[in-house]
């Protein structure tokens, strides 16, 4: 027996007659029909329409609010379609039956991963700058005012009295 590196585990999908048994209606990576085909490792490689497909994904999940205005967009963009090509075709049906959420799910992880590490490398680079005596971004400037406003309570002036 063979064995070959594949992108994803082979499956086979089966189908219930009226007596309720199973019966083989299609096989992954396979070349040919059920009775006379043979093993293909190629045929387990993703369409060009399902790689439009995520990138369309991809950018319409750019362009939602939360996201829209990061300088570093088109890096979460790319590592998105990155994670996209690399688990696309490693979806469970046996496991969900939503493609939808698993990818969409793969992609919020991708975006929120790298606003981690940019935010992280802001930090760094806002120490470095506080060390030389120089301004941090305008981030870290104003970071202190929005809790120091919350600890003050409410602002009463004398005239209010």
């Amino acid at each position: 027996m063979n064995y070959v590196r594949l992108n994803f585990p082979p499956f086979e999908h089966y189908r219930l007659d009226e007596d309720k048994n199973t019966y083989l209606v299609g096989r992954s990576h396979w070349k040919g029909d059920l009775e006379t085909g043979e093993f293909s490792r190629e045929h387990g490689n993703m369409t060009k329409k399902l790689a439009m497909m995520f990138m369309k994904l991809c950018e319409r999940y750019a362009t939602r609010s939360n996201w829209r205005g990061y300088t570093y967009n088109e890096e979460m963009r790319g590592q998105a379609l990155l994670q996209l090509s690399q688990i696309g075709l490693q979806f469970d049906e046996s496991k969900s039956q939503n493609p939808f959420a698993y990818y969409t799910a793969a992609i919020t992880n991708s975006f929120t991963r790298i606003l981690n590490i940019e935010k992280k490398n802001q930090n760094i680079r806002d120490d470095i700058l506080e060390m030389n005596g120089l301004n941090p971004s305008w981030t870290r400037q104003n970071s202190g005012k929005a809790g120091m406003a919350a600890m003050s309570g409410p602002v009463v002036s004398s005239l209010d009295e």
